[in-house]
């Protein structure tokens, strides 16, 4: 049987919830290896993986959700998880009725599941989750318009046309940079690896996955940086030399752009309980 969940209650440790412009939100934090049988939720909302991780199965589908994720649940969608190892700790967003009622010229882009593995839209959540744990006067307005614009860009990706699968050799070379992102080889190296010229690579690239070859590799290198913040032991100069920065300002600049915050600022709010 299918449990459903009523507006905002979620499986895991809660650590703080607030109502802002008509939304709900929350932060949760799950325990490593846990799992979370198939279950539904009454209202539709957005969850952005803040650190560790999890897979998840939905509607005889399957997504992997790493730090920066940012998934689309619409009400009623069923899901199941299992959590990795470390420690989870997600950011959810719901969408009240309220303002599902007043905005119904967004509800056709809502029906539907859909996730996000960085870029513009995962940065925009990362906006949010900043004004939900620091909150001002002023935030119900963010928040509001946050929302509003991080709805637009989800409907527009979803009329985007159909884009055909990438070739077999444009697979491998991500997945070559996945395998060696801290020291990742050379345009002309990995071209040379799977086959075809640099040029066409770098366009293909670009074409099918949205981003270049070293905006790929600095995500893979802020995501591995994310996980060995779990560890508090471990310095964030250690942290930026083993995810493959080239020094501690460089890794800094990179991890801001990305998340929006600071590693210090990221790693507290991880660490908190």
């Amino acid at each position: 049987m299918c449990e459903k969940l009523p507006a905002g209650c979620y499986f895991g440790d809660r650590v703080q919830r607030r109502v802002l412009a008509g939304f709900l939100l929350t932060e949760y934090t799950y325990e490593g290896g846990c799992r979370i049988g198939q279950h539904s939720h009454e209202q539709a909302y957005f969850s952005l993986i803040v650190a560790g991780g999890y897979a998840e199965t939905y509607d005889r589908l399957h997504r992997e959700c790493r730090p920066a994720t940012l998934v689309f649940h619409p009400a009623g969608e069923r899901h199941a998880e299992h959590f990795g190892k470390n420690a989870t700790r997600i950011f959810c967003v719901e969408l009240g009725a309220e303002w599902l009622k007043e905005s119904s010229s967004v509800r056709a882009v809502l029906d539907s599941p859909s996730d996000f593995h960085g870029g513009p839209l995962s940065r925009l959540a990362y906006r949010l989750y900043r004004e939900f744990r620091r909150p001002d006067a002023f935030s119900p307005l963010s928040v509001e318009a946050l929302m509003l614009d991080l709805v637009a860009q989800q409907g527009r990706r979803a009329q985007r046309p159909y884009v055909r699968q990438p070739a077999a050799w444009l697979t491998q070379a991500q997945e070559l940079l996945r395998q060696k992102f801290v020291a990742p080889p050379s345009l002309a190296d990995l071209a040379k690896e799977v086959g075809v010229h640099s040029v066409h690579l770098a366009r293909s690239f670009h074409s099918h996955f949205g981003c270049t070859i070293g905006d790929f590799v600095r995500r893979l290198r802020v995501e591995y940086a994310c996980q060995l913040m779990t560890n508090p032991e471990l310095p964030l100069i250690q942290i930026a030399m083993a995810a493959g920065f080239s020094d501690q300002s460089h890794f800094t600049r990179t991890f801001k752009r990305l998340r929006g915050l600071a590693p210090a600022a990221y790693r507290r709010f991880c660490l908190q309980r």
